[in-house]
């Protein structure tokens, strides 16, 4: 399936300590990225977490291509591809970064049917070179990896089975600044054939790539097309008073 179609009505989530979530409604569709943005305790991952099912609704309705992603769990799993701000790592544990996508490979039930004729070992160098991960670096273990590879790595593997929309937490909060600049290319490459969910505070990192922007403090305050959006009044209504535009370099300082 090659849809990539989000729908989310009426959402309603809850917390321990409240409302995270407020009456959200979107839809949005097609390749290109399409940036989350607020301050922390917006809801930003709560959101991504809802569209994946994996966190309880008081209220609303969710479709990924007209999938309800809490009946069809396998389906959404193969139609969206994951990367999570906090990444559930071991140091202590000498996996390779060839090992940590072979790991993950052999946990996907429709492995056969992905690789075809093509064989695993091929099947993750393709992966390897799809996100610009450097030969020097598949068998080195993880813990000798700086955060640009080690995202790279987690890109792939959120791309196993090539699904048509890719979820994406902060992906570029704990990334150098070398790296960063990398990471960025690579995010709009990948926007040219697949749907970027990308959540951020600063969503200037990324402007050059993006179609859509939903500006989220609980309730969604705007969203649209960047240049609708990114404009003082409603950006100090997502961040608040403490939050400045910083025009002439472009970039958002979350102050709180």
């Amino acid at each position: 399936m090659h849809c990539n179609t989000i729908i989310v009505e009426n959402l309603v989530v809850k917390g321990d300590s409240g409302v995270i979530l407020s009456n959200i409604n979107l839809k949005i569709s097609g390749s290109g990225i399409i940036q989350v943005i607020g301050p922390n305790g917006a809801g930003k991952t709560t959101l991504l977490k809802a569209i994946l099912g994996l966190i309880k609704l008081q209220k609303g309705y969710i479709r990924v291509c007209n999938v309800d992603p809490y009946k069809d769990t396998k389906k959404i799993h193969r139609l969206v591809g994951y990367v999570p701000q906090e990444q559930p790592l071991l140091p202590g544990i000498p996996i390779t970064a060839w090992e940590f996508l072979e790991y993950t490979l052999s946990f996907k039930e429709e492995k056969k049917a992905l690789l075809g004729t093509t064989s695993k070992k091929d099947y993750i160098e393709e992966l390897m070179n799809r996100v610009g991960l450097d030969r020097s670096y598949w068998y080195k273990p993880l813990n000798q990896l700086s955060s640009g590879e080690k995202q790279r790595l987690y890109i792939a593997r959120a791309l196993i089975g090539d699904p048509p929309i890719l979820l994406m937490d902060e992906p570029l909060s704990s990334v150098d600044p070398r790296g960063r600049h990398e990471i960025i290319e690579l995010l709009g490459s990948l926007s040219q054939e697949k749907m970027l969910v990308v959540t951020s505070h600063d969503p200037f990192f990324l402007i050059k790539y993006t179609n859509y922007v939903v500006a989220l403090n609980k309730k969604v305050v705007a969203q649209g097309p960047p240049d609708k959006v990114l404009r003082k009044e409603q950006l100090v209504e997502v961040y608040g008073e403490k939050a400045l535009s910083l025009v002439r370099y472009s970039h958002i300082c979350d102050l709180h």
